[in-house]
């Protein structure tokens, strides 16, 4: 091993050490996972899934494992608790979630419009506070009129400047057609969050939404936002669904991956740079020799 692969080496062992950890949630026998319902799942004693009402979610751990959730009314939070935080400027934070959607037919007219008049909410993704407002979230919305959809991104506390965000897809760009209830099933989707801690007031994040079925990047560019101070994205519960206006007949989960990546603080640098210094001279005095 020459001294630069030998120094390059040394450092990332370093850096690595004091930096990422994930979260990646299967639903499978292989994670502790049972046939029933999420909550209070996994087994083991670690963070498990739980709820703050009346929220039907069922796990199938065959194969690749799935979580199916078939009803979650309007104030109703599921969520996954890590059990861990973090917040220190710099760090990034990516959450992403494989699912499909099998929308409730009887939500929609025969043109496709809803039956309620009104934008329906859909499908809830977020990271942070499990009840209240010190969470960010997005969500996808049918919108009105036959079509057309609109995916959203925001602090559950609302307002504030650059605290929210949104862009306009079509319903063919996730394989639905809820005119006449043609089809009412979705392709695999994938939505993700990206987030930087700027420092204690703000967060800057994209979020996206792609086709995994078809392998295709929808509205491929993602919108950008600064969420408010009090936001707490890195705190305990992420994997967070919550029931607001229409619920489809059911969403299937294939997996939810959480990523923190720390930056690495002041004294791990040092100590990087120190050990760097110790492994060039012992390199240069083993040559010598």
């Amino acid at each position: 091993m020459n001294k630069n692969t030998l120094l390059i080496a040394t450092l990332s062992s370093i850096l690595c050490a004091a930096s990422t950890y994930a979260y990646d949630i299967n639903f499978t026998t292989a994670e502790g996972y049972t046939a029933g319902s999420l909550i209070g799942q996994p087994s083991g004693g670690g963070p498990t899934w739980t709820t703050n009402g009346a929220a039907v979610a069922t796990v199938d751990p065959t194969g690749s494992g799935t979580a199916s959730i078939t009803a979650l009314p309007t104030g109703v939070t599921l969520a996954y608790n890590s059990s861990e935080s973090f917040a220190n400027s710099g760090d990034t934070l990516t959450l992403s979630t494989d699912f499909v959607m099998n929308l409730n037919g009887a939500n929609y007219n025969p043109d496709g419009t809803n039956v309620s008049g009104t934008s329906d909410n859909q499908i809830f993704l977020g990271t942070g506070e499990f009840l209240g407002s010190n969470a960010i979230r997005t969500n996808i919305i049918k919108q009105n009129d036959a079509g057309n959809w609109r995916m959203t991104f925001f602090n559950a506390g609302g307002g504030g400047a650059g605290g929210f965000a949104q862009f306009f897809f079509i319903e063919s760009n996730i394989g639905i057609t809820a005119a006449g209830g043609a089809d009412l099933v979705s392709d695999k989707l994938r939505l993700t969050i990206d987030l930087t801690r700027n420092d204690t007031n703000s967060w800057n994040g994209n979020i996206s939404i792609y086709n995994v079925d078809t392998a295709t990047a929808i509205n491929s560019t993602a919108y950008t936002t600064t969420v408010n101070a009090g936001q707490q994205a890195g705190t305990n519960y992420f994997g967070t669904f919550a029931g607001v206006g229409t619920f489809p007949t059911s969403i299937d989960v294939d997996n939810i991956n959480l990523t923190v990546t720390p930056i690495p603080e002041p004294a791990t640098i040092a100590l990087s740079l120190g050990v760097a210094c110790i492994v060039l001279t012992a390199v240069r005095r083993r040559r010598r020799s």
